[in-house]
C-alpha cells in the first residue's frame, strides 16, 4: 500500500468501516476515484462500479429471497404448533419460555368414546378401515366443537377428550358449554354413515358414549422433544 496515494488510500480506509452508516455510497465512490485518477480512468472505475453495484444488488436480492424463505417457514412450524397447543402457550415455547403449571378453578372436561368399539374395529376387515373409520370420526367431532369455547386435548383410539375453561377461562359457561357440544357430538356422530364394504357386520351406525366432570384442573406443558399439554 506504499505505492497507494494518500486518497486512494482513505477511500479503501472508508470502504472497510465498521460502520456501514459511515461508508460512501457507490455514487460518492465513483467521484471521488474520477476526481483523483482523473478522466483517463473513467472507462474502468465505470466498469469496475457497474459491476460492485450488479453485485451488491444481486447479493441483497439473494438475503431477501432467504429472509422470506426463513420468514416463511417459521410461520409454518408457527402454524403447526398453534394447532399442537394453545395459542398463547405456544406463543411462549416459540419465545423460549416454558410457561409454569396453572391452576384453573373452574373447568369442565369431557371425554366420549365409541359405544362397542373394538367390536366394531375387529369387524373392520383391515387396519387400514380402522384408521378410515376413526379419521371420520375424529372429523365429524372437530367439525362440531368449532361452535364452542372448547379446548382439545387428545384423542386416544376412539377417545375424544375436550376442555371448557381453559386454556383461557370463560367464568360459569364452561359446563353449559361442554353439556350442550356433548348432545351435538352424539347427535352429529349418530348420522354418520359407515360404508358397508368396510364392515363385517350389518351395523353401520356409531353410538358415542359420553362423560363429563367439572371442577378444578391443572394444566401444564410435559415434554421436551413433542410437547403436550396436559390436564
Amino acid at each position: 500500500m506504499s505505492s497507494c496515494p494518500p486518497a486512494i488510500h482513505e477511500i479503501l480506509d472508508n470502504c472497510w468501516d465498521e460502520n456501514p452508516n459511515l461508508r460512501h455510497s457507490f455514487t460518492k465512490i465513483r467521484d471521488l476515484l474520477t476526481k483523483n485518477l482523473g478522466r483517463m480512468g473513467d472507462n474502468i472505475i465505470d466498469y469496475l462500479i457497474e459491476s460492485m453495484e450488479k453485485h451488491a444488488a444481486a447479493l441483497e436480492l439473494e438475503a431477501d429471497n432467504k429472509m422470506k424463505m426463513l420468514e416463511e417457514e417459521k410461520q409454518r412450524s408457527d402454524d403447526i404448533l398453534s394447532h399442537m397447543l394453545p395459542k398463547t402457550i405456544a406463543h411462549a415455547l416459540s419465545h423460549g419460555i416454558h410457561p409454569p403449571p396453572e391452576v384453573f378453578e373452574s373447568t369442565t372436561v369431557q371425554f366420549s368414546a365409541v359405544d362397542g368399539f373394538s367390536k366394531l374395529a375387529s369387524g373392520a376387515k383391515t387396519p387400514h378401515n380402522i384408521i378410515r373409520i376413526l379419521n371420520a370420526l375424529y372429523t365429524t367431532c372437530d367439525f362440531a366443537i368449532e361452535n364452542y369455547d372448547v379446548y382439545k386435548v387428545e384423542t386416544v383410539k376412539d377417545a375424544y377428550m375436550i376442555v371448557s375453561g381453559l386454556p383461557v377461562r370463560n367464568g360459569i359457561r364452561h359446563a353449559d358449554n361442554i353439556a350442550s357440544l356433548a348432545f351435538h357430538m352424539r347427535r352429529n356422530v349418530s348420522l354418520m354413515e359407515l360404508p358397508v364394504e368396510i364392515l363385517t357386520d350389518d351395523s353401520t351406525k356409531l353410538r358415542l358414549r359420553v362423560g363429563i366432570h367439572s371442577g378444578p384442573c391443572v394444566a401444564a406443558i410435559v415434554g421436551t422433544r413433542l410437547p403436550r399439554y396436559c390436564l
